[in-house]
């Protein structure tokens, strides 16, 4: 069953360990620039270690208790009764035991790695004794923290919470973009890449920006709040985006329940069976333990039973633990081929890749644990398959040179909009015919259209046009049937509409502040929507996606849903033509800034996920962005090293007032980037404060 992770995001590599830290481990330092960004550097792998769990405890603590808590299964005992089905799943699904026998199987870097992240985490607890709220009930961070988040964020996603109301909502949510351009592509020969993952904006999928530097190591970028290296971003010579893209890497199978167990090959078989016990605070503030049976079959963890027949659950990637060392040697890859055969070690589960380094190559990857099935189609097993049958329990994955992927095509430039791979270039370099179809379904997205005709068509690129192109909320939808509708709209005759067909023809398209048109427009989509009415005719083949040619498919009904509108939009705010910053907002920090960002479902390639303000006061019609940019990197490769502009578009810390939170939530709204300090140098002159450490 196809379960796909949210958006827009990120993914994190992370780790394990066993032993305090060493009492004569050198000391670590870390920089903290004006955007709250830690610049960790220590002698050892272990102390950067240390230096990132320190840093991310100061900016992001509640997150990562939170994410701890819940990846333990333990949150019903600090937030309540409404986390405890949360908890039961974490335990159906074994997270925490499971974390356990990960601690033991890390190679030595690895362990090293997480043994400094947690000792920093404590270390930072126990100068900062006097915590509320998750922190206070986190206690001490344990060996295994991180490698629990790690599967609930990475390998577990929507299953570890529900597979079917908060599976729909995840699958409208998911979002990335990434670009890599060579050298033939850019205005001065360096290679360009854009790293844009999209995710909600609340724990555990919010990111921190860090940069770290140790021996044989150094990353600048992304990560989850409780895991410690970055999980994309870039170094001197190379870097990679992740998007999420649509693996199949969970199954659900149907169990007929027999007495004494469940049928397997026409025989009973036991289920393995356990106690889980789950603390619950009560609204008394009391302590509640309740004590639930577990069980498991062949399959895999059973998730609902009851009238003969049970559910088991099947997660790809759960039987792969070292994608800490496969990150560190990702880090470290030195060339393309470098970076292929640390890739070829098949530990993550989910997402593309896009790559590019300092010699001028890219390379796209569709990445991801996709298991070698006996039989069925992809419809198949997206339902709930037969489990009465062992030859449909996979224990296998296709191998990383079978997965669809390209280096350095004709077209100079690669791109991902989480659209299929026959859609990462233009003319595409990967034959859609030759596509297996149990890989992928080559989904081709109203965005991935907009991204990948924005970047066929322009011009040669430096970060300037780059940052263009990123901050772009142009919609597809608008480039096809804007022209039509405003041509039919001012051809009626009617008065009205031809005074909305001129705001409609005087329009860009973009979502843009301080746009006119596009609140229209986007208000008459969705009344199309609902009322079951296409906007314009379908293409009888696949078009091309530089094609915006389009007529409308019902032009008296929508020139009577374009009236509706009007009218909608004239009672809730005085006039049609509104502008999207006006309706479109961003409320977080305290602040309430106009939003930048157009719809996703619309095909804008700068875009995000609204929820509508509701109610009779001021804020009554408007929406909140809820999901949109999270880590933003331009990055230009040089003999110099790399220029990098970016964003962390929430802030890098949970607290409102920390230092570049409100100051990037208003460069976001303004569509504006800011400076990275990557070399020793930009280090030095960003750094505003320095802390030094003594593990």
């Amino acid at each position: 069953m196809r379960l796909v992770p949210p958006f827009a995001v990120l993914l994190l590599a992370i780790l394990a360990a066993s032993q305090a830290y060493p009492q004569t481990a050198p000391a670590v330092t870390i920089d903290w620039d004006d955007w709250g960004v830690p610049h960790v550097k220590s002698d050892s792998l272990e102390g950067a270690g240390y230096g990132m769990g320190w840093a991310q405890m100061e900016a992001r603590g509640e997150s990562v208790a939170q994410t701890y808590l819940t990846a333990r299964g333990e949150a019903a005992a600090c937030f309540g009764e409404a986390a405890y089905p949360a908890d039961l799943r974490i335990h159906q699904l074994n997270a925490p035991r499971r974390a356990a026998d990960w601690l033991k199987a890390q190679d030595d870097e690895s362990l090293a790695l997480n043994r400094g992240f947690v000792a920093g985490m404590n270390g930072w607890l126990a100068a900062h004794p006097d915590q509320k709220g998750a922190l206070a009930c986190l206690g001490e961070v344990r060996q295994t923290d991180p490698l629990a988040a790690l599967q609930v964020i990475l390998h577990l996603g929507v299953v570890a919470f529900s597979a079917d109301q908060q599976l729909a909502s995840w699958r409208e949510k998911r979002g990335s973009n990434a670009y890599a351009v060579a050298p033939a592509r850019t205005r001065d020969g360096r290679p360009l890449l854009l790293i844009n993952p999209h995710s909600p904006w609340q724990v555990p999928y919010l990111v921190f920006e860090e940069h770290v530097s140790a021996p044989g190591l150094e990353a600048y970028g992304a990560t989850y709040p409780g895991l410690p290296l970055p999980v994309m971003g870039f170094t001197r010579d190379h870097g990679w985006a992740f998007t999420f893209n649509d693996v199949d890497g969970v199954d659900l199978y149907d169990l007929t329940l027999r007495p004494g167990g469940y049928l397997l090959d026409g025989q009973t078989r036991p289920f393995v069976t356990r106690s889980q016990t789950i603390r619950v605070k009560l609204a008394s503030g009391q302590i509640e333990a309740r004590t639930a049976t577990l069980l498991e079959s062949a399959q895999g963890p059973v998730l609902e039973i009851g009238d003969g027949r049970a559910v088991a659950v099947r997660i790809a990637g759960l039987d792969r633990p070292g994608l800490t060392a496969q990150i560190i040697a990702m880090w470290r890859a030195g060339s393309l081929a470098d970076f292929k055969a640390a890739l070829g070690r098949q530990q993550m589960p989910i997402t593309n890749v896009i790559y590019a380094n300092a010699q001028g190559e890219i390379f796209y990857l569709f990445n991801g644990l996709s298991p070698k099935r006996a039989r069925g189609d992809r419809a198949y097993w997206a339902g709930i398959v037969d489990g009465t049958d062992s030859a449909l329990i996979w224990t296998d994955y296709v191998a990383m040179a079978d997965l669809p992927q390209v280096a350095n095509p004709d077209s100079g430039a690669l791109q991902n909009a989480n659209d299929g791979p026959g859609y990462t270039a233009w003319p595409s370099a990967i034959d859609p015919r030759m596509l297996d179809p149990m890989l992928t379904d080559n989904l081709a997205t109203p965005r991935g259209r907009r991204s990948l005709r924005q970047l066929t068509t322009s011009g040669p690129l430096d970060l300037e046009g780059l940052d263009t192109l990123r901050a772009s909320s142009v919609m597809d939808l608008a480039e096809q049937a804007r022209g039509p509708l405003a041509d039919a709209a001012r051809a009626s005759g009617d008065p009205q509409l031809m005074r909305l067909g001129a705001i409609l023809a005087a329009w860009d398209g973009s979502a843009r502040p301080d746009s006119r048109g596009s609140v229209l427009f986007a208000d008459w989509a969705y009344r199309m929507r609902r009322a079951g009415v296409a906007a314009i005719e379908p293409s009888p083949a696949p078009p091309s996606p530089l094609s915006i040619a389009a007529t409308l498919a019902d032009p008296t009904r929508a020139l009577s849903i374009l009236q509706e509108s009007a009218k909608g939009l004239t009672t809730r705010f005085g006039r049609p033509d509104v502008t999207w910053g006006e309706v479109y907002r961003i409320r977080a920090a305290g602040l309430d800034l106009p939003s930048p960002v157009g719809r996703d479902e619309l095909g804008a390639f700068n875009a995000g996920h609204y929820g509508r303000a509701t109610g009779s006061g001021p804020d009554a019609g408007t929406f909140t962005l809820e999901s949109a940019s999270t880590f933003i990197a331009e990055v230009a490769f040089g003999p110099d090293g790399p220029e990098a502009r970016g964003l962390l578009t929430y802030g890098n810390s949970d607290s409102p007032e920390a230092p570049g939170v409100q100051a990037q939530l208003r460069l976001f709204s303004a569509s504006k980037t800011r400076p990275i300090a990557f070399t020793a140098q930009e280090v030095a002159k960003a750094s505003r404060r320095r802390e030094t450490l003594q593990p």
